[in-house]
């Protein structure tokens, strides 16, 4: 539904040249300053999809915000305003760009649609009305987290990193692509009694047209992607969804925006093509892919402290500050987005942080250096015990390396095997690692045994530290070392 002020706003809408003929139309009086007079007729657009259109200068927008919020009161699905708008006059303007006004109308509708809460327990979608005022993100920020800080027993390292990723799913909705890639949000419990899940539906609360999964093959999340653009939200029960290869796929390839799915086709869709690319969030207790791993901003999560409280929240209706905070969080992504666009972007080497520290720096100094401690803090992950990332890793701590020098193969497991603490001495069904399984794991590296002369003289099968020092700077750059894991998992919300 399109609600337009005054006959001549009216009839250029009905113009077959002004491309707005998806759209009903609605007229109020031109300068209508009489709202008691006209709140009754609002209620005939319940269960709506409202876009005004507001008259020129800043008292036409003003009046169409004022009547947004009282549209939305009327049980209405989503309501928004056109801002900024063409003047809508008969005839059209003639250096108008063909589609403008359609255009304007729809990014109107989709942003209105993105703010709106969505239905839930068998309520319909409840409006918001946009906010009117420009909002500074820094003040906006600092909300967000001593909302998540409310209700949530982690370190501000961590409630920080969910409220940058939230406000990156809004700036994600932007017309123009200030980010190639969506990074993943992992909420990763270390327990089954962890927040993690409770964690994914307060993102719910501040993430555009959130959408709860729990279980759910591609094919079905395919159509939905294209029609709501949502914010995809999957609460990962027993590995259920991580477990099934489409899914794994969509949520990897979904990253980036050229991201595609081939699919049957359709009268809707005769490319048989449809894209994939959503924001995501995951929260899960199982073990990460690699290759999703290296897509996300992972966030470890252990139970909440004995003896701690935590408020008793109704998740699916939030409260009115929740709402409020949704609507100043578009406003403030639609700035961040213009303010972004001017400023050049500082090259980041982790892909999966660079949108958020580009938005962090954006939002504040403070924010951006928080955030880049974050990031290092996160980022150093410990490979999973006798994997082969967890070998080469021990290797680099263990054996001394440089380009010049040479290792055999039997020197290089006396040390791996001596150290009780790590895995190499009965990994292997009780067996200590060989050579031929230590050359088998390392070739996954390009990594391959040859004859080498020790410092001592003697000639022996063994390893060139230049093959080694390249695939530390290749594999090991996220990697932290042995001795600290036990001290970066204590420092890391788990």
């Amino acid at each position: 539904m399109l609600v337009v002020y005054g006959e001549r706003a009216l009839s250029a809408s009905l113009d077959p040249a002004a491309g707005l003929q998806r759209f009903a139309k609605a007229m109020l009086p031109e300068g209508c300053q009489d709202d008691a007079a006209f709140a009754p007729s609002f209620a005939a657009l319940a269960h709506r999809a409202v876009v005004i259109w507001p008259e020129a200068g800043a008292g036409g927008v003003e009046r169409a915000h004022r009547h947004a919020a009282m549209i939305a009161g009327c049980g209405v699905a989503a309501v928004g305003v056109a801002n900024p708008a063409p003047v809508l006059t008969r005839p059209l303007l003639p250096d108008m760009p063909k589609f403008a006004l359609s255009a304007c109308a729809e990014v109107a509708l989709r942003r209105a649609k993105a703010v709106a809460w969505p239905s839930h327990a068998g309520q319909g979608p409840r409006a918001l009305a946009p906010w009117p005022e420009r909002v500074d993100p820094l003040t906006l920020f600092g909300e967000v987290c001593s909302l998540l800080s409310s209700q949530l027993a982690e370190p501000p390292a961590a409630v920080e990193t969910m409220a940058l990723w939230c406000l990156h799913a809004w700036c994600m909705r932007g017309q123009t692509a200030l980010f190639d890639m969506s990074p993943r949000l992992v909420l990763q419990g270390v327990d089954a009694r962890a927040d993690h899940a409770r964690t994914l539906r307060l993102v719910a609360w501040l993430t555009p047209s959130p959408l709860i999964l729990s279980r759910a093959i591609a094919s079905q999340v395919l159509p939905i992607i294209a029609a709501e653009r949502p914010t995809l939200l999957i609460d990962d029960i027993t590995g259920g969804t991580l477990y099934r290869r489409d899914m794994r796929t969509l949520m990897t390839a979904g990253a980036y925006r050229d991201g595609m799915f081939l699919t049957a086709r359709t009268r809707r869709n005769e490319c048989s093509r449809s894209s994939c690319f959503a924001p995501a969030a995951v929260a899960t207790t199982s073990v990460l892919p690699e290759d999703l791993r290296l897509r996300s901003v992972v966030v470890r999560m252990a139970p909440a402290p004995a003896g701690q409280a935590r408020p008793s929240i109704g998740l699916i209706d939030p409260s009115p500050h929740v709402f409020t905070l949704r609507a100043r969080m578009q406003a403030a992504a639609l700035a961040l987005g213009e303010k972004m666009r001017d400023a050049a972007g500082a090259a980041n080497t982790n892909e999966s942080w660079h949108p958020l520290l580009t938005l962090a720096r954006n939002i504040g100094e403070g924010v951006g250096r928080r955030a880049a401690e974050a990031a290092a803090l996160f980022t150093a992950a410990a490979p999973p015990p006798a994997s082969n990332l967890a070998l080469l890793r021990d290797i680099r701590d263990l054996c001394t390396v440089d380009e010049r020098v040479r290792i055999g193969s039997s020197d290089m497991l006396a040390k791996l095997t001596a150290d009780p603490e790590r895995p190499w001495a009965t990994a292997f069904r009780g067996k200590p690692l060989n050579s031929r399984t230590l050359a088998e794991r390392l070739a996954s590296f390009g990594i391959r045994p040859g004859v080498v002369r020790k410092p001592d003289g003697a000639v022996a099968r063994g390893y060139r530290g230049e093959a080694l020092i390249d695939a530390f700077s290749r594999y090991l750059t996220d990697v932290i070392p042995a001795e600290e894991n036990a001290d970066a998992l204590q420092a890391t919300p788990m």
